[in-house]
């Protein structure tokens, strides 16, 4: 959520998987410095940070991002389960 009133959401599983790749570390605190608001930096010209992050449930209107191959995919699975 953007101090403009503009909020977006993602896809949970490609997020997860483009943070890994950058190894960025995913804490929401930390996460919340990688976002930028799409609207405010058409109009600024300037990167404007989110006012806050929220775990929401997934919808048919999140944001997708590529996901990993399935080996990888099937590698997170098992590291998560155990």
């Amino acid at each position: 959520m953007c101090r403009c009133g503009h909020s977006a959401t993602f896809d949970p599983y490609g997020l997860w998987w483009k943070f890994q790749r950058k190894m960025w570390d995913d804490d929401l605190g930390k996460a919340r410095e990688k976002f930028w608001c799409a609207r405010c930096k058409a109009r600024t010209g300037k990167r404007i940070r989110p006012i806050r992050l929220e775990l929401v449930a997934p919808s048919k209107d999140d944001i997708q991002l590529p996901m990993p191959d399935e080996r990888e995919w099937k590698r997170a699975l098992s590291r998560f389960r155990a």
